[in-house]
């Protein structure tokens, strides 16, 4: 027969073992550095269901960063499903309430068959980081020598989700430090080609007005306009004149990422939710927290991604792609487009309620074509800029070069204008722009010149075809008076133009006498 004194040793020697696979499971808590704590709580239960042969463990590990809770449970014959765990969180409500650190109590079997004794014990002491709970059908469970296995497993994983959570909190800083520093440097990339505003015409008045208005309120602004018209530009001075402007201006380009790629761009991803994903990542709208975004050629979005930025303009939060739990977002939008989102509605391209949201505030931004008087002062602009940055001195621009430069269509707008000077500037020569080769031909050569299409009835004429009636009228009217520009029997005359109005439209047309 066994005295009390042998079962009294036995149990010591079991605890010692117990505690000795508990120290190399878990401890030192240095081990831990670079892990996440769902690695420390499910190593916690792993342990102590083969050590203390329990019929199942639960473990609660507090998120510090939006105060979800993460859970797990496990059972003899392997882990447990969401729905299961949500079960035995339910029956620890009572005890987790509580203000003790340890309850043991009886409750009912989350699995049925009666009652179970659960041990459960709180994550920390002075600070809370989780709970942790032993289940047994066992009859005296937990045993003296099972509770304090249970309290040292307890302290030992509160250390080492804690030293984990530090490593976390490390790694999400410099992971954040990261993007915000790549972030800085896109935008001073992109500041840096075109850093201001320039003209005076009146449609650009008009638009700097309705920015005026718009920029100190939280409205959602959609900026619509040809490329190259500076939709991105306005978009930074509605930002500037915001309450926001202290805080960060994210731009994205939603033409320029793959459609697979766009919303963990935007929103980020957890670890593991798609190969390759190695480690969370924060997106472009956290980024952003408590700034503005830009969502450039905002059409150009896949139709899951465009739900998802319905939900951030309706309930200001997204998930993360492969997370289950929202993030808030305290960001402002800012859309740009140079699609007819309209006929993309009607398509079903693109979602009705999300143009709604996007169209409170709309914006159209006037293409160089329209506002050609702010040309000269777009290009003395450029050269200045240009010229400074290549060490050269260019002499003012001639007016007959100005109106070279005005009677161009500019089908790219600013950023094409921009492009010209540029390389006029870095193919000048003894301080004069060759505008001659840095312009693109806007009509054909004679050699390859086709008749335009027939029109009949009230027919609009395109850009190129006018081009081309154009050309083929000065040059009768040059033909006509033997090529002579000037004088009582040039062609200015008989055209009704100025001799260096003609002039410039015969070089903006390519058009030259064939001798």
């Amino acid at each position: 027969m066994e005295t009390p004194a042998a079962g009294t040793a036995d149990e010591v020697k079991r605890l010692q073992r117990c505690v000795d696979e508990l120290a190399g499971a878990l401890a030192p808590p240095a081990a831990w550095i670079g892990r996440e704590s769902p690695s420390v709580a499910t190593a916690l239960l792993d342990v102590v269901l083969r050590i203390l042969d329990l019929d199942f463990a639960y473990a609660r590990v507090d998120d510090p960063i939006d105060g979800a809770p993460m859970e797990w449970v496990r059972r003899r014959d392997g882990p447990v499903g969401p729905a299961r765990a949500r079960e035995v969180r339910e029956a620890l409500q009572r005890l987790a309430s509580d203000d003790a650190s340890t309850m043991i109590r009886p409750v009912s079997d989350p699995w049925g068959g009666g009652v179970v004794s659960l041990a459960a014990f709180r994550l920390g002491s002075q600070r809370s980081v989780g709970l942790f709970a032993a289940g047994s059908r066992r009859t005296g469970f937990p045993t003296e020598a099972e509770r304090l296995v249970l309290q040292v497993a307890a302290n030992q994983a509160a250390l080492a989700v804690l030293e984990a959570r530090q490593s976390d909190d490390r790694s999400r800083a410099e992971e954040r430090m990261r993007e915000v520093a790549l972030a800085l440097r896109e935008e001073a990339d992109r500041a840096s080609r075109f850093e201001k505003i320039v003209g005076a015409s009146a449609p650009l008045r008009t638009v700097l007005s309705y920015v005026a208005k718009v920029a100190p309120t939280e409205s959602t602004v959609l900026v619509t306009g040809e490329t190259g018209t500076g939709k991105e530009l306005i978009a930074r001075a509605i930002h500037k004149g915001s309450r926001r402007a202290s805080r960060g201006f994210v731009s994205v380009n939603c033409a320029a990422i793959p459609q697979s790629l766009i919303a963990s761009e935007l929103f980020g991803h957890e670890r593991g939710a798609f190969t390759g994903a190695l480690q969370r990542r924060i997106g472009r709208f956290e980024l952003a927290e408590g700034g503005t975004i830009f969502l450039d050629e905002v059409g150009e979005l896949p139709p899951e991604t465009q739900l998802a930025l319905l939900r951030v303009l309706q309930e200001r939060e997204f998930e993360r792609v492969g997370g289950a739990r929202p993030v808030r977002a305290d960001v402002r939008v800012l859309a740009a487009t140079n699609r007819d989102l309209r006929a993309a509605m009607e398509a079903g391209s693109f979602r009705e309620d999300l143009y709604y949201r996007l169209n409170v505030f709309p914006v159209a931004m006037p293409s160089l074509r329209e506002r050609r008087g702010d040309i000269p002062l777009l290009v003395q602009y450029f050269v200045d800029r240009y010229a400074r940055d290549a060490g050269k001195r260019i002499q003012r621009l001639a007016p007959e070069s100005v109106e070279l430069l005005q009677s161009y269509a500019w089908p790219g707008n600013v950023r094409e204008l921009q492009n010209v000077i540029e390389r006029a500037v870095i193919t000048s020569r003894g301080g004069r722009l060759n505008l001659e080769r840095a312009l693109p031909a806007t009509g054909v050569d004679d050699e390859h010149a086709r008749p335009a299409p027939e029109r009949t009835g009230n027919a609009v004429l395109t850009a190129h075809e006018l081009a081309r009636l154009e050309r083929e009228n000065l040059r009768r009217a040059l033909e006509a008076t033997g090529w002579q520009i000037a004088g009582e029997s040039g062609a200015a005359r008989l055209l009704g133009l100025a001799p260096s109005t003609l002039a410039s439209r015969m070089k903006a047309l390519r058009l030259r006498r064939h001798r």
